[in-house]
């Protein structure tokens, strides 16, 4: 039994408000009528990102010095992070809380950073033990079959892709030039998929190689064709000499060609294609004007990658549109235009381009390439499979209207970004593993809160700044194909991913324990998790106040009786 206290006079008073003997047989958890509770909130980047990966928990992970565990994570969701570290449109960063702070985090670069991390540790993917008896058949190597593959694989499947070009890689191959993506960056990630046991085709083209009956031995098919038939528009003089299309002069600088598309090269189109083949075309030796018939806000095309080409020289005119090739000599000589004004919003949700009546310019030119988008060739599937001609027919699971066979990445239609089709290929995955294992599909929920900016305890994150990328000067660029973006060292990298607020995720950081008047939580290291002690926690909610990531909520006690 403990001492009685006993005050006989003003000298007896402590001098600090301070309890002279053990609190613990006051139970002061009776007074309680709010409870705190450890929640875990989805971050604003993760729920921007196409593949939903955890990025709070990569990050928190190479912030603490343990980069394999932050890679592990990545390829839970993407087996191409080097490639996405590098061409992906990055939304996760646009949503990132700590952009309304200071700026957004270097999301990207970080991926990029685990990706070729992975890569130099010759970190290889696990393989799953042991295997399944079925066989699945995927049309198309570019990112989104050669995602369906990885996880199809993981799972324990045989997988065999059909590829229609020379090598793997799809659009990331012949579509993205060298000094985005390099070469021996993307042939290291395929390489890794190989190792999983997937087996790879080339040349091998649906409707002349093979055709829809030599697939039916497979237990399932995942076409992801693509999208290479370009849109051509009925255009005067688009058939002189010195015409280019964006995707066929892509193809052709990317399968080691170097075409001179003319001393003055004007590019049509305000897309990745337009602002790619532009930025080859500088390599090779051409003055390059951009014509954009909306304005540069409306370009589908990433923004930094229209930054990146103003920084390299290529001029853009904007409001514009081509009405005709002048020809001299059989070649082009020059482009003329007419002027556009925008009106009421069309079907893409911007505004219309209204040509300007009399408002026609010309823009000499030695060379034009039209980059005007892409659509899918469907000539070689069977009507049951399409809806209308310029989609396959999908139902929200991902698959046709025939059994067995799905569809994902451009072809579905996909999003146009590399990151849209790799999860199509990992739906596309989960609902062949479904349906070969005649498991049924729960359609997700409504999303529901996100931790937003307002959530966050800024009282815990000081100011810093986000770690800047090195690249090659404008001037050397134009010398070769060669990387741009240098990749971040490991240290910068550490210090970049410790600028994360973690928004929605616990991470250990013990305000909450720290916090507590009543000293009423504790950590857990068996469970590794805080315990809050309910016999002395009075609900003042402190704790969930001061956290700094909004990882804790107070709700309402219910008590029972």
């Amino acid at each position: 039994m403990e001492e009685k206290i006993s005050i006989k006079g003003y000298r007896d008073i402590p001098i600090l408000s301070m309890s002279l003997q053990s609190t613990l047989p006051n139970k002061t958890g009776a007074w309680r009528y709010l409870r705190p509770a450890y929640i875990t909130l989805p971050a604003p980047c993760s729920r921007a990102c196409p593949l939903g990966q955890d990025i709070s928990f990569y990050l928190n992970s190479l912030a603490d010095g343990k980069p394999e565990e932050a890679w592990r994570k990545i390829l839970e969701a993407n087996p191409f992070p080097s490639v996405c570290g590098r061409v992906c449109h990055h939304p996760c960063e646009r949503d990132c809380n700590r952009r309304e702070y200071d700026e957004a985090l270097a999301i990207n670069s970080l991926e990029r950073f685990l990706g070729d991390w992975g890569m130099k540790k010759g970190k290889p993917f696990r393989r799953r033990e042991g295997k399944r008896r079925e066989k699945v058949a995927v049309v198309g190597a570019g990112p989104a079959g050669l995602s369906c593959a990885y996880f199809l694989a993981g799972k324990g499947y045989a997988v065999e892709v059909l590829e229609a070009m020379a090598e793997p890689g799809g659009m990331l191959r012949y579509g993205i030039p060298a000094y985005r993506l390099p070469r021996g960056i993307l042939n290291g990630e395929i390489d890794r998929i190989l190792s999983l046991g997937v087996k790879i085709r080339t040349r091998k083209r649906m409707g002349i190689d093979f055709g829809f009956e030599d697939l039916k031995p497979y237990d399932a098919v995942f076409l992801a064709t693509g999208a290479w038939a370009e849109n051509k528009p009925k255009l005067p003089g688009a058939d002189i000499r010195g015409v280019w299309h964006g995707l066929d002069f892509l193809t052709r600088v990317n399968s080691g060609e170097r075409p001179f598309p003319g001393r003055n090269t004007v590019v049509v189109g305000g897309g990745n294609t337009a602002i790619d083949a532009a930025r080859a075309a500088r390599r090779l030796g051409s003055e390059v004007t951009i014509l954009y018939r909306r304005v540069r806000e409306d370009m589908p095309a990433i923004p930094s990658e229209v930054e990146e080409a103003e920084k390299e020289g290529i001029q853009f005119t904007f409001l514009a549109a081509p009405e005709k090739v002048v020809e001299r000599g059989g070649k082009v000589h020059a482009v003329e235009a007419i002027r556009t004004r925008l009106g009421k919003p069309d079907a893409s949700g911007r505004r219309a381009p209204i040509p300007i009546r009399g408002s026609n310019f010309k823009i000499p030119a030695n060379g034009l390439i039209l980059a005007l988008g892409e659509k899918a060739d469907f000539s070689f599937l069977p009507e049951i499979l399409l809806a209308g001609k310029d989609r396959i027919a999908l139902d929200p699971e991902g698959k046709t209207n025939l059994p067995g066979w799905f569809a994902g990445g451009d072809a579905a239609p996909g999003g146009g970004f590399v990151s849209h089709a790799i999860a199509s290929g990992r739906r596309g995955a989960e609902a062949i593993d479904r349906f070969l294992r005649g498991a049924a599909w729960k359609p997700e929920g409504e999303p529901g809160k996100t931790a937003r900016f307002a959530d966050i305890n800024l009282d815990y994150f000081p100011p810093a700044r986000r770690a800047a990328v090195s690249a090659l000067a404008p001037g050397e660029r134009k010398k070769g194909f060669r990387e741009i973006h240098r990749g971040f060292s490991e240290g910068k990298a550490r210090g970049e991913a410790g600028r994360c607020f973690s928004c929605g995720n616990c991470i250990q950081c013990n305000v909450c324990l720290l916090v507590c008047p009543d000293v009423a939580i504790s950590f857990a290291e068996t469970e590794n998790r805080y315990a809050i002690d309910w016999d002395h926690c009075k609900g003042c909610g402190i704790c969930a106040v001061e956290c700094p990531r909004s990882a804790m909520a107070l709700e309402e006690e219910k008590w029972n009786g």
